[in-house]
């Protein structure tokens, strides 16, 4: 059950990302213009569809480990889908606010 209020949770964050980018990490110490860059090139945009895929997708695994009755898979697709999308933004979200 744990694996779905996670989920939850990814989900409120990616749908306050895009209206609230300064509770981004680091946003909040960008300059004027690197702000300015990282909404002209989607950062926020593309953070918040992280967050919402990853809560997605750990819903999916809950709902896998139920219907295999193997209910450590959920816990083990929900640790996995947090650090892979925790590596994919800071890695593609750097790249997004630093591109040109």
């Amino acid at each position: 059950m744990e694996g779905v209020y996670i989920a939850l949770l990814f989900l409120g964050l990616g749908a306050l990302v895009r209206k609230f980018p300064n509770l981004l990490a680091g946003y909040g110490s960008l300059s004027q213009r690197e702000k300015e860059k990282a909404v002209k090139n989607g950062a926020p945009v593309y953070i918040s569809w992280m967050f919402i895929l990853m809560g997605v997708l750990t819903i999916l695994g809950h709902l896998a480990g139920v219907l295999l009755d193997m209910p450590n898979l959920g816990q083990g697709v929900g640790l996995l889908v947090t650090m892979f999308g925790a590596v994919l933004i800071i890695i593609l979200g750097n790249r997004l606010i630093h591109k040109d």
